[in-house]
């Protein structure tokens, strides 16, 4: 049902009243919801990276100036990706003067340090020039980041 678009708590309902009632269905509708999360994990398993690459490549269609740039390990899966559309790049055009970067570390499923380049508009609001996932933190990394960006 998941498969043709149902949503989870529409599946529940509809198994609670093949049961006639969720009391007679054997599970909580969290666990449905973990089964169904862990399904989805399978599905997708090392797929993930290239349905990142897929992602940004259809949203390069409906912008142009959207960049990205990425690497693979001898196994395929994705070492580092940095991307900015063209409204982040506008914005480092306009305001690139003072660059901040922002590292977080391991707080993703993949255990990837999330790198936001970023720095402040003439509103002294926050503007984003650009995100890169790394795999491993380290100088070559930060420095692939910095080069590929600028």
């Amino acid at each position: 049902m998941q498969q043709a678009g149902a949503r989870t708590n529409h599946i529940m309902r509809l198994l609670a009243v093949q049961a006639r009632g969720y009391h007679n269905l054997g599970f909580h509708e969290t666990d449905m919801y973990n089964a169904l999360n862990r399904q989805r994990q399978v599905a997708v398993g090392d797929g993930d990276s290239n349905s990142a690459i897929a992602f940004l490549l259809g949203k390069q269609r409906g912008d142009p100036n959207l960049f990205f740039k990425y690497s693979v390990n001898g196994h395929g899966r994705l070492n580092r990706l940095l991307w900015a559309n063209s409204v982040c790049r506008d914005d480092y055009r306009c305001f690139g003067d003072v660059l901040v970067f922002d590292s977080t570390y391991n707080t993703n499923q993949y255990r990837f340090s999330l790198v936001v380049l970023c720095g402040i508009n003439n509103h002294y609001s926050t503007c984003i020039f650009a995100c890169v996932f790394i795999v491993r933190e380290g100088d070559e990394r930060y420095d692939w980041a910095i080069s590929t960006f600028l």
